[in-house]
């Protein structure tokens, strides 16, 4: 019997790539969700036991390491995808290339990780301990090219089942070291411990749907061409965590670290929303690929539903957290994080340029422009850098929460300006944000029925 999130409508049935896409977006948004309300229980069990010092120390160490994500990532992602489904045919090759590459970025970001907090922090061995706890999980990221076989073949479920357990048994881990009276060196223990986990469930759910990684080959002259498409992503996504996590490391170095753990606390419940954007981008994003190839027209105007729903949503969240923030934190975290409330109502707004940049770069990805993803993003570093060091002494954990929503606004938005070949993108984003109801009406149940 097939599980579905919710009854399907009558015009939904009529279309069969539609249905797919919401089954797949069901699916997400189950995992997203429980995460997220999951995610919050734990987080405010952490953020309260450990309190602003020691949750500072524990956020700056996620946030070094997070910024090299993107290096042990490779920039793959949305080409492997792109790649596999142009050619299903090819997929055992291009993941298994894809692995290896992942593999060797995973080492490379370990190292360059362990160096950076050996020179910087050799002082603090604790947070010499946990930053090496956390760098070693990168190593677990380059099984996620099984993911990749999943979101090329719309099958989120899979993916869903794999690290929704994994989050589970990471976050009981967690809540029973809490219980005990455990050390933040256990609490990082148990936090890196999900991405192990959930490379396992990966593992075993590409085995159970009939495929087999000992089938995977790689080939040097596809990890060329690979890897010469992928490096402006990789610089790019590099940029964009950086910027997305330098105020943590750059408040930890300007100010001090229970700042960090105030701004972390205030970031926790902006972020808790990205899931949305992503979600709706890997269902959709096959899908526009096949309409870009076979009907332009069509696509537009998907593609500019695309951005209103991206934006109504993003600005409904931005106005609620604005008014309920000080409150939110006050009852979730306590009165210790009392300050966090003002700097979550301003940071908050970084999340409606995370959403239309999210959406902009479906036409950067089918397009291959990644040379201007790279600009943008140098370009929201560029700005972010600057602005905190202007605004992080003047105004400390404030400062950075401004210095946020302005460089995404650069980075996602107005940066969409400066090109001719993405200027009619740029326009669409900005009637999405001034008319975000008004919705483009497609007569396609022929076309996805073809």
């Amino acid at each position: 019997m097939a599980f579905h999130f919710l009854p399907e409508p009558a015009f939904v049935k009529k279309r069969p790539i539609l249905l797919k896409i919401v089954k797949n977006f069901g699916w997400q948004s189950f995992d997203k969700v429980f995460r997220m309300g999951v995610g919050v229980v734990v987080s405010v069990i952490i953020v309260r036991y450990l309190g602003p010092d020691l949750f500072g120390t524990f956020s700056f160490a996620l946030a070094l390491v997070g910024m090299f994500t993107a290096l042990a990532g490779l920039g793959l992602d949305g080409i492997v995808i792109r790649e596999i489904a142009k050619d299903v045919s090819r997929k055992d090759l291009i993941l298994g290339t894809a692995f290896v590459l992942k593999l060797a970025g995973a080492l490379a970001s370990f190292i360059v990780v362990m160096a950076i907090i050996e020179i910087t922090s050799r002082q603090d061995p604790v947070l010499v301990l946990i930053t090496g706890i956390f760098a070693l999980s990168l190593i677990f990221y380059s099984l996620d090219v099984a993911d990749f076989w999943f979101q090329s073949q719309i099958q989120a479920k899979y993916v869903v089942l794999a690290r929704s357990s994994a989050f589970a048994a990471s976050s009981i881990l967690k809540i029973v070291l809490v219980a005990g009276a455990a050390s933040l060196v256990a609490l990082s223990v148990a936090t890196a411990s999900e991405t192990a986990l959930a490379a396992i469930g990966l593992a075993v759910a590409y085995r159970l749907t009939g495929n087999k990684m000992s089938r995977w080959k790689a080939d040097r002259q596809l990890a060329k061409a690979l890897l010469r498409e992928s490096w402006p992503l990789i610089i790019s996504g590099f940029a964009i965590l950086i910027y997305m996590r330098i105020d943590q490391v750059m408040l930890g170095a300007m100010m001090n670290k229970e700042t960090v753990g105030i701004y972390a606390a205030a970031v926790k419940f902006s972020e808790v929303w990205y899931f949305i954007p992503g979600s709706i981008s890997l269902s959709v994003f096959p899908v526009m690929v096949g309409f870009f190839q076979t009907d332009k027209n069509l696509f537009f105007r998907q593609y500019q539903n695309v951005f209103n729903v991206m934006t109504g949503v993003s600005l409904a969240l931005a106005v609620t957290m604005t008014f309920l923030s000080t409150a939110l934190v006050k009852t979730v975290y306590g009165r210790d994080y009392i300050a966090s409330g003002p700097i979550l109502a301003v940071h908050i707004w970084a999340g409606v340029f995370v959403f239309i940049g999210v959406a902009g770069s479906i036409w950067t990805m089918i397009n291959g422009y990644q040379k201007f993803a790279l600009a943008a993003s140098l370009a929201g570093l560029v700005t972010k850098i600057i602005l905190n060091f202007i605004l992080i002494p003047a105004r400390g954990a404030m400062g950075a929460a401004v210095s946020m929503v302005i460089s995404q606004a650069v980075a996602a938005y107005f940066i969409f300006a400066a090109s001719s070949r993405t200027r009619k993108v740029f326009g669409m984003m900005s009637r999405a944000i001034v008319l975000p109801w008004k919705f483009e009406r497609t007569n396609s149940t022929k076309r996805e029925n073809r």
